[in-house]
């Protein structure tokens, strides 16, 4: 029920990493500037960290068990450990170790 929204979101977040790429290749101060407080992170990592904070919810557990049922769309946490786990360039920015959930040995890719 959910593989159509799955595949989109997975392509979706390609694209928007590759935007992303080519923004920071075009503007070389942009991608060494740091944020106050999180100074550790790259431009590349806070790219992803803000993706994964784009689906914070709060949902009671009804909420949930109706959405598993009816909804199109995997639940938030699934779109953002599935798409980010699909993704090399997240396992290599954050240096997830192969064979870990986030750094799987096989991945899915559409394209």
């Amino acid at each position: 029920m959910t593989q159509g929204e799955n595949i989109a979101d997975n392509g979706g977040m390609r694209a928007a990493y590759n935007a992303m790429e080519i923004a920071l290749k075009k503007n070389s101060v942009a991608s060494q500037q740091k944020l106050k407080g999180l100074e550790e992170f790259s431009a590349e990592q806070l790219f992803f960290i803000n993706y994964a904070f784009s689906w914070c919810t709060n949902q009671r557990p009804e909420a949930a068990i109706f959405g598993a049922v009816y909804d199109v769309h995997s639940p938030p946490e699934a779109r953002v450990n599935v798409v980010l786990a699909n993704m090399p360039q997240f396992s290599n920015h954050f240096k997830c170790q192969s064979g870990t959930p986030m750094n799987p040995k096989k991945r899915c890719q559409v394209w």
